[in-house]
């Protein structure tokens, strides 16, 4: 067993009470060899989503990404959803792959800024 493997994480963080601000996403990998896929779209009423993926495959040491979504105006998008998925699963372990937090950053506008994880 592969008692350091990563869940798969998806989420929602609620923007909707911050006038301006970022997101980060920190995600990485322990060892070995890491295939996993990032996704964070921001969407908001009668908007283009804004879509962000990031696909990797390959050959790392101890190794952290980050991925940051700004945003300036949150009348126009008010959530941002993200789905982190790697193929190191009990059955396939090996990279060591981890989601390792959510970081929000922003001004806000009124209380209420509230993140869901599933």
């Amino acid at each position: 067993s592969n008692a350091v493997a990563a869940a798969n994480v998806s989420g929602t963080v609620n923007i909707a009470w911050l006038e301006s601000g970022s997101v980060y996403f920190i995600y990485g990998t322990g060892s070995g060899t890491v295939n996993f896929d990032f996704d964070v779209s921001m969407t908001g009423p009668g908007q283009p989503d804004v879509v962000r993926q990031r696909r990797y495959t390959g050959s790392t040491g101890d190794v952290a990404w980050i991925d940051r979504v700004d945003f300036d105006d949150a009348t126009k998008y008010n959530t941002i959803t993200f789905s982190y998925v790697h193929d190191d699963q009990v059955d396939t372990p090996g990279s060591s792959a981890r989601f390792m937090g959510v970081i929000v950053d922003g001004v806000k506008t009124r209380e209420g800024v509230y993140l869901i994880v599933r």
